[in-house]
């Protein structure tokens, strides 16, 4: 019995190092500001199924700013990428998708843009 549980364990660490990290390695941040957080996160959910159903690899994640001074409140939207090319892939794809573009353009009613970046990870 033991011996079958070394060679199980042995079995799942050769498997681990063969399987790719599935972490992102860059990011687009999007911070905003708005006054209906509820609202903007129900539209957020709409527009990452909008973003799947138009075959977007991203792995979208929303953070609001508790403790930032100023900032308090900001909400920061990132969208995940496993590499600078399927950022950017993803953005001709969905730059060309009528429902993302619509769904996009009404967010202007409930969010202000203060900043849009894309980050690229830093290796430790």
């Amino acid at each position: 019995m033991k011996s079958k549980l070394i060679a199980l364990c042995a079995l799942i660490f050769a498997f681990a190092l063969t399987v790719p990290s599935a972490h992102a390695v860059c990011a687009r941040v999007v911070t905003i500001q708005t006054d209906q957080l509820d609202q903007y996160v129900k539209e957020l959910q709409r527009g990452n199924a909008i973003m799947k159903r138009a075959g977007s690899s991203t792995v979208l994640r929303a953070w609001v700013s508790r403790f930032s001074g100023p900032n308090t409140g900001a909400v920061h939207v990132v969208l995940e990428y496993p590499t600078m090319s399927a950022l950017a892939a993803d953005l001709e794809k969905l730059e060309a998708n009528a429902e993302f573009t619509a769904w996009l353009k009404g967010l202007s009613s409930i969010r202000k843009v203060v900043s849009d970046s894309i980050m690229q990870e830093l290796k430790l």
